[in-house]
């Protein structure tokens, strides 16, 4: 997987999962969704800039998802210069939080070496608890570290037992390479 392909696989995951967490005052939790939704139509129009102006403020405030989405911004080099510690720092803030983008988000740092030491027992970590929470991305890739035993035993059923929850949230790698285990299985 290349890691340009992880950082904006993050950003949409954050689209489309945000949560506002820690905020109870009702209005003060509309303006914060506000400004964070629209950093996130900035985004998407690729107006990296005000994205950024927007959401710099709510990740230091501790909004998660303002959090992540500055981490994948840092990770893939939109509106900033790419810079994988940067990216990391900010997606520890936000999985300390519970927030399974960012926790996905360490795991592939840790994974691949992104702004750390490659550490895959560490990866195997963070994957461990965005996967808890039904992150599909983080299943997927747990599966292939149970698979190839990379910081955990290897165990190639655990390995089809992840991609199988991950399909059946509609994951296409995962139902991609079942099949594709099925129809070796077959042809033996």
């Amino acid at each position: 997987m290349k890691l340009s392909h992880f950082f904006r696989s993050t950003i949409l995951a954050t689209t489309l999962a945000f949560g506002l967490t820690g905020y109870t005052q009702a209005s003060n939790a509309e303006i914060i969704q506000q400004q964070f939704q629209q950093g996130l139509q900035a985004h998407k129009q690729k107006d990296y800039a005000t994205a950024l102006k927007l959401w710099q403020p709510l990740a230091e405030q501790g909004y998660a998802g303002a959090q992540t989405g500055l981490g994948a911004m840092y990770g893939i080099g939109q509106g900033v210069a790419q810079d994988y510690q940067q990216a990391v720092y900010w997606y520890q803030k936000a999985a300390q939080q519970g927030y399974a983008n960012a926790q996905y988000g360490l795991g592939v740092a840790y994974e691949y070496g992104a702004g750390v030491a490659q550490d895959y027992q560490r990866a195997v970590y963070w994957y461990q608890k965005a996967a808890q929470q039904g992150y599909a991305a983080a299943q997927y890739n747990l599966g292939f570290m149970y698979y190839q035993g990379q910081g955990v035993k290897k165990d190639a059923k655990k390995a089809r037992s992840l991609w199988q929850q991950a399909c059946k949230q509609g994951d296409k790698d995962s139902c991609e390479l079942l099949e594709k285990i099925k129809s070796s299985k077959k042809a033996k």
